[in-house]
């Protein structure tokens, strides 16, 4: 391991993988390996411009407070009476992009959120989110396996629009539900269009 990570599934690899993204990171990109038959337990982190996560084993989120760190809320997010929502800091999520790019998920490994969503597509929440107008768009989510969460999720924050997203070659073994779209009052879109999906299988529900 270069980073000195163990990828035994126990040992905390918050450290080395940190390292190993920051490494990339200083060399405007790369590709940053965890390697199969491994399980890399790891706390958050950054995912910047031009790389690429060859995940060929296992990231499996660690569950404790020290493995995340405080952040300012994301720009297009405020406006609502919880501490989220009021300019607090918030804890960030386990895998994390900000004003990123050419950004590559692929190996055909296994990432344990131990969380809600598999994958959210959002875009900013309330009245901020609709003055920011930043609308996501061209995305494409495909050949992956999804496991005991709550599935894949367009909204619920969505107040910029959302345009252009495909699912595709996605099998959802243990998840609660298949595709959701779902939003609420302020929160909605007026920009909202191009759902395409192709050969999402779902296995297993959670809920009968």
């Amino acid at each position: 391991m270069k980073f000195n990570a163990a990828g035994d599934g126990k040992t905390n690899d918050t450290s080395a993988v940190r390292a190993a993204l920051a490494a990339a990171e200083n060399s405007n990109g790369g590709r940053v390996i965890f390697d199969a038959n491994y399980t890399f337990l790891t706390g958050c982190f950054n995912v910047t411009s031009n790389i690429i996560l060859d995940i060929r084993g296992t990231l499996l989120a660690y569950n404790n407070s020290d493995g995340y760190v405080p952040v300012q809320p994301l720009p297009w997010y405020g406006g609502g009476p919880d501490a989220q929502e009021s300019g607090n800091m918030e804890w960030q999520s386990f895998i994390r992009s900000y004003n990123a790019n050419n950004i590559t998920i692929t190996g055909g490994g296994l990432i344990d959120g131990q969380g809600d969503d598999a994958i959210a597509v959002k875009s900013g929440k309330d009245y901020l989110g609709r003055t920011y107008g930043r609308t996501t768009e061209n995305v494409l989510v495909r050949n992956f396996t999804v496991g005991t969460t709550a599935g894949l999720a367009i909204g619920s924050e969505m107040s910029a629009g959302i345009r252009n997203v495909t699912f595709k070659d996605i099998v959802m073994n243990g998840s609660a539900y298949g595709i959701s779209m779902k939003s609420d009052r302020g929160r909605g879109v007026t920009r909202a269009s191009f759902l395409t999906v192709h050969h999402v299988c779902l296995m297993r529900s959670m809920e009968l």
